[in-house]
């Protein structure tokens, strides 16, 4: 009996085998299936984002000219990139700014991307040489430690965070490239937002200074 049993034995254990490698099989499709739609959804939900973000760049009416190289654009966005990647520089070091016939005058390329005159210019600022990221911090040090603060306002701010202290606890005042005189953090912030000078040429004075 035992002879005869054994090959029904193994027909339903071979047909149990393989009904459970065709489930088997069924169930890895499904789940190669189940990521491909995944994957295409991620990519696509991707896709549509970076096609969101992609910036819209106008062009300018007028042509933009480097000042160090015979480079010209009709784009204020190319204009500052060529500045910063081939010059090592930007228009508030290089002390220049960007003024439209509307009669904004700026140093960033937003008002270029909204204004519908969009007739920009490059004019200077200031006279001396461009200056560089590389260069050697001209800006005043800290008088309470090693710092370099990169403008006034700056200088105010890194009293306050760093020394809990101020420019009148700090014995001094700081005068801005186009003569006014910085006698607080407000007053630093207040001509930032205001003035179109450069914020990173100033000098420090002591209070008793006459």
């Amino acid at each position: 009996m035992n002879l005869l049993e054994s090959p029904k034995n193994e027909t339903g254990e071979s047909r149990v085998t393989k009904e459970s490698q065709k489930n088997g099989e069924e169930e890895e499709m499904e789940d190669q299936e189940e990521r491909k739609k995944k994957t295409s959804s991620y990519e696509g939900h991707n896709q549509s984002k970076a096609i969101r973000k992609r910036p819209l760049v106008r062009m300018n009416n007028t042509e933009l000219g480097c000042p160090e190289c015979v480079y010209v654009s009709l784009s204020c966005h190319a204009w500052m990139d060529h500045l910063r990647h081939i010059h090592s520089t930007t228009p508030r070091l290089a002390g220049l700014a960007l003024l439209c016939k509307c009669g904004d005058e700026s140093i960033t390329s937003a008002h270029s991307e909204v204004c519908s005159i969009s007739e920009i210019t490059v004019i200077k600022k200031r006279d001396g040489p461009i200056r560089r990221f590389y260069d050697k911090k001209t800006t005043p040090q800290c008088v309470l430690c090693e710092m370099y603060p990169s403008c006034h306002s700056g200088y105010a701010q890194h009293l306050r965070k760093h020394h809990k202290s101020n420019l009148h606890d700090s014995g001094i005042y700081l005068i801005c490239s186009c003569g006014f005189e910085v006698r607080n953090e407000p007053s630093a912030v207040a001509h930032l937002k205001k003035e179109k000078c450069d914020v990173r040429d100033f000098t420090l004075h002591k209070l008793d200074e006459k």
